[in-house]
């Protein structure tokens, strides 16, 4: 087993019967997703899957899980996700595929949300590997662009995967005092 599914498998640990399991998306959330089926059989459990994302939503299915929608519930037992980056200090990057408003109502609509990520996800600070995306909404992103651009050298906009929502991306991201984040 590599270190990707040992996260995906050590997360599984934290699911309780009866309970409603928010799915994240991504390559170390697919593994999670794909792990159910053995626990669901070994422990004999009933578990309902949520995802906002269509990909996670098909491999609930194809992997044995009740899928429910999000417009059925009110809360989450636990959500699991997988991280971008992540520092010595558990300092997370979540977000990178642009869709942080949909990630970030499943996290708080959960009781217990989980970050799952192997070593390969390990940098020395946020931002390392990956521009920091900044999701903005696509009313007035026009203004919100050159407001950002105030803050961040080199702001990118970009779609998320359905186009239904725009990110900034930056490489750089100043504090207020002009002083490199």
């Amino acid at each position: 087993m590599n270190d990707k599914e040992l996260v995906a498998h050590e997360a599984l640990k934290y699911i309780k019967n009866n309970s409603i399991v928010g799915l994240g998306t991504g390559s170390t959330a697919n593994l999670f997703i794909e792990a159910f089926p053995h626990k669901l059989q070994k422990d004999l459990f009933k578990i309902k899957g949520v995802a906002w994302w269509t990909g996670s939503q098909i491999k609930a299915l194809e992997c044995g899980l009740d899928y429910i929608s999000l417009d059925q519930i009110e809360t989450i037992d636990t959500y699991v996700d997988g991280a971008d980056e992540v520092t010595k200090n558990l300092e997370v990057l979540k977000g990178r595929g642009y869709d942080l408003l949909r990630e970030k109502l499943l996290a708080q609509a959960s009781d217990q949300f989980i970050v799952i990520g192997d070593k390969s996800k390990m940098v020395s600070k946020i931002g390392e590997k990956f521009p920091i995306p900044i999701e903005i909404t696509p009313i007035a992103w026009k203004i919100t662009k050159k407001i950002i651009q105030k803050m961040a050298v080199n702001c990118v906009l970009r779609p998320n995967n359905a186009g239904d929502a725009f990110a900034i991306t930056s490489p750089l991201i100043t504090n207020s005092d002009g002083s490199k984040m």
